[in-house]
């Protein structure tokens, strides 16, 4: 059975890890020129956290762009993986084609053939 204590502590958890929840930062993408100047800063002898708490994100970011600058020699966004983009023209005529295959009778509603007694061949995807 649960006793004035258990209360008491599942306050507390509840109240920390609210009060964690409100420190956490946004996300926002980091410009070329902050990346530069974490790597400037700490080649000038700044730890992390010191360049954190001055450029105001967290350390975890100054550190992961230090170390691209130690792997890699830069800190340039790297090219996008994602599927590449589809042309206007390309779109228009996919569209164009769906259209024709389907006709008007694929957008009647079954309810309306069975009211009108229509003879429709239809296909539902």
């Amino acid at each position: 059975m649960y006793t004035f204590l258990h209360h008491l502590v599942l306050i507390v958890c509840l109240h920390t890890q609210t009060r964690k929840m409100k420190h956490r930062r946004p996300f926002r993408l980091t410009a070329l020129s902050e990346r530069a100047k974490f790597v400037l800063l700490w080649v000038e002898g700044m730890t992390t956290t010191d360049i954190a708490r001055e450029m105001d994100v967290s350390a975890n970011t100054v550190s992961r762009w230090i170390k691209r600058w130690k792997l890699e020699g830069n800190v340039n966004t790297r090219p996008r993986l994602g599927r590449p983009c589809i042309k206007r023209s390309q779109l228009m005529e996919g569209v164009q084609r769906f259209h024709q295959l389907w006709s008007n009778y694929h957008y009647i509603h079954p309810l309306s053939i069975t009211d009108h007694k229509a003879n429709f061949s239809f296909t539902w995807i």
